[in-house]
């Protein structure tokens, strides 16, 4: 009955250092999951006539003599402005 008493202390020893260890190793995993998410995303490019900050999610194409809104804006633009450019209409899916 000692020696059951004695494998049964250490399985609770093991227990109690295991189960943080195991816990930390996940949230780790978790958080290297979750950086390599957002590092495959990578910063969208940003068109070459205008300049971008990806801080803010904005766009500025002002005064380029633009004809129409320029391909590659990033879809996390939340701000974009095209303003003093020659551009007549823009088209819904643009």
């Amino acid at each position: 009955m000692k020696l059951l008493w004695q494998v049964t202390v250490h399985h609770h020893t093991w227990n109690a250092i295991l189960l943080p260890f195991v816990y930390l190793t996940a949230q780790v995993w978790i958080l290297c999951a979750a950086i390599a998410a957002a590092a495959s995303a990578g910063p969208q490019n940003c068109p070459s006539v205008c300049s971008c900050s990806n801080q803010f999610s904005k766009v500025v194409c002002t005064r380029r003599g633009l004809s129409e809104v320029p391909q590659g804006i990033p879809s996390n633009t939340r701000y974009l402005n095209l303003m003093e450019n020659n551009i007549q209409m823009i088209q819904a899916d643009t």
